[in-house]
């Protein structure tokens, strides 16, 4: 557990220190039947991660991975039974200056980080999920803090998360984590899941060969 004092980078009031900054929640809703041949897997070669399983006679497939060029997690879910796939999208803030809207397709988490202290401003942060389905619909929740997906047979999310972080003195501020997040996600909307794989970079990084990424240290 961390307690308040660490938010203020160990007890420097001007400092940051590093912060777990939410939590996404995905309820799935399969209905009765107990689910079997389980299987996860952690693909090194292509850097993804995926949970294989069998339920009410269809095949379920979830994918994760995170995409550097693009400065975003994407996951994808397909059942191979038409409509299959009902879910609930949340997210949880660990910061108590925070809140979660859903809006069309778009559920986002906000907030600012307590400094204890009216004179030092807390880091502010968002984080942005965009969910697509195909063959089914996406919606809010009646409380407008969930996105629920319905009868879809492909579900993809992609999250970009940003501060207003900017190494500059003397007030290490820069543009607000909203207007980072669209900048990031108006880049991305109309890219297919196979578009943000980023493989190439990938390669790069895992075989040491960074000369054609930008930005890699």
């Amino acid at each position: 557990m961390i307690g308040r004092s660490s938010l203020h980078g160990y007890g420097k009031r001007d400092f940051g220190a590093y912060q777990s900054f939410c939590e996404a929640q995905v309820e799935f809703d399969h209905g009765d039947g107990a689910a079997g041949n389980y299987r996860r897997t952690l693909d090194l070669e292509r850097a993804v991660a995926t949970v294989r399983y069998t339920q009410g006679g269809a095949d379920y497939r979830r994918e994760y991975f995170c995409s550097h060029p693009d400065q975003m997690a994407v996951m994808r879910f397909h059942c191979s039974n038409p409509g299959g796939i009902n879910l609930k999208l949340g997210a949880i803030g660990l910061h108590e200056n925070t809140t979660v809207r859903a809006r069309g397709n778009e559920l986002v988490l906000s907030g600012q980080v307590d400094t204890g202290d009216d004179k030092h401003e807390g880091m502010r942060f968002e984080a942005k999920w965009i969910v697509t389905a195909k063959g089914g619909t996406v919606l809010p929740d009646e409380d407008g803090r969930k996105l629920m997906v319905r009868n879809a047979s492909t579900v993809m999310i992609v999250m970009a998360g940003a501060t207003d972080y900017k190494l500059a003195y003397p007030r290490y501020k820069g543009d607000p984590p909203e207007l980072r997040n669209q900048r990031t996600l108006d880049q991305v909307r109309a890219k297919s899941y196979a578009r943000f794989r980023g493989l190439r970079e990938w390669h790069q990084y895992m075989s040491g060969d960074h000369s054609g990424s930008a930005g890699v240290p």
